[in-house]
């Protein structure tokens, strides 16, 4: 019949038992980021501004807060598709680099 062991001898092997469990022979592989992170979306499209009668005032004014309307959406389309992004994607592509 085997003895068990004390559990004073297993806590002392404890130690070895992880180092050996650490030495597994298997390669880590790293993973890359998907190509879709590491490319920032395109600028939108200019907005097709309608031309504005300059005839009177009260005919320029609706058409030129049209104008404004698509100015200031196509402003903020473009900001939000810039953003950080560059930022981003390069610091991902670095690190991607890196890991080759």
């Amino acid at each position: 019949m085997v003895k068990p062991l004390p559990r004073s001898k297993i806590i002392l092997f404890l130690p070895l038992l992880v180092v050996l469990a650490a030495c597994e022979p298997k390669r880590i592989e790293l993973v890359k980021p998907p190509v879709a992170l590491t490319a920032c979306a395109d600028e939108p499209v200019a907005p097709d501004l309608p031309a504005v009668d300059w005839t009177s005032v009260e005919t320029a004014r609706p058409i030129q807060a049209n104008r404004d309307d698509l100015t200031l959406d196509y402003i903020l389309a473009l900001r939000s598709a810039g953003g950080d992004c560059s930022a981003d994607v390069a610091g991902i592509k670095a690190w991607s680099d890196g890991l080759e």
